[in-house]
């Protein structure tokens, strides 16, 4: 699973947020098809940022007249296996799951800055010093939603970074019905209720394990 939001001050970023999610799922699935036991997850998404941050330097390089800010982008990337659990985020947004005795958690750390607005990108020069990666158990692990931080307004509070139980409950309940579609899910992000408490971007990824 992979998340990204390009800055909005950065001419160019939302092509930096699509080169950052292709870059971090390709690097992603390349590692994990080829089965060796002797790479760690931690290792294999510090290795996938690796590959971003690459990536979209080459980009930039591409263009003369464009830096690499001009590409600026947050990224999330998650990777669940039946026993395990890997987060990695550069910037803001969130990763939650919910866990098989109804609760939920978050997974990310709270990275919002002091100011709106003010976070972290994978193409900063020193990204790494700001690159957060955690790898736990996943069994208990029933579903995850991925955020970018327009949706972490409403989701998560942010005074001690804990899901908004609220939300999350009927979401993950709408998303396991036979009912489920992408087109509802829009319609509910672009609900008038939803953009009077955020005008900025809300994407949502989503995945639950079925019965």
């Amino acid at each position: 699973m992979a998340i990204a939001d390009g800055a909005g001050s950065a001419c160019c970023s939302a092509e930096g947020a699509v080169v950052a999610v292709q870059t971090g799922l390709s690097s992603l699935a390349v590692a994990l098809a080829s089965g060796d036991g002797g790479i760690s997850m931690e290792c294999t998404i510090r290795q996938a940022f690796a590959h971003t941050a690459v990536s979209l330097a080459e980009l930039a390089g591409r263009t003369p007249e464009r830096s690499i800010g001009d590409y600026a982008t947050t990224l999330s990337l998650v990777v669940l296996s039946a026993d395990q659990i890997g987060i990695g985020q550069i910037g803001d947004g969130a990763v939650v799951a919910a866990t098989a005795d109804g609760a939920f958690r978050t997974l990310t750390r709270d990275s919002r800055g002091e100011y709106l607005n003010e976070t972290h990108f994978v193409t900063e020069p020193q990204y790494g010093t700001e690159l957060y990666v955690a790898v736990e158990p996943a069994a208990a692990i029933t579903g995850i939603v991925a955020m970018t931080d327009g949706m972490e307004i409403l989701a998560v509070n942010h005074s001690d970074n804990t899901p908004h139980h609220p939300f999350f409950t009927p979401l993950l309940r709408f998303v396991r019905s036979e009912a489920a579609a992408e087109a509802e899910l829009a319609a509910f992000l672009a609900s008038e209720r939803v953009c009077a408490r955020t005008d900025d971007d809300k994407t949502l990824v989503i995945a639950v394990r079925l019965e």
